[in-house]
């Protein structure tokens, strides 16, 4: 569908961007468990890549993915 090209394209221009340490931390096999832990308060076990360090560019396409799977509204 459109709507998943759109977003497999935003991902992949996002890790395109990231060196390889940056792609380590972003990234985790589909299979690893700590894919299903979600908390929506901050954690000092929280993974992934923060915003604040990526720079500009990263951060401006991270936010395009999540646009790309998101509503306006969202």
């Amino acid at each position: 569908s459109k709507a998943t090209s759109s977003a497999t394209s935003a991902a992949t221009q996002f890790l395109s961007s990231l060196s390889a340490d940056q792609k380590k931390i972003a990234q985790i096999p589909f299979q690893d468990a700590r894919r299903l832990e979600w908390h929506f308060v901050p954690m000092e076990t929280r993974k992934g890549l923060p915003l604040r360090e990526m720079n500009d560019d990263q951060a401006r396409l991270a936010l395009a993915v999540l646009k790309s799977v998101m509503s306006d509204t969202g």
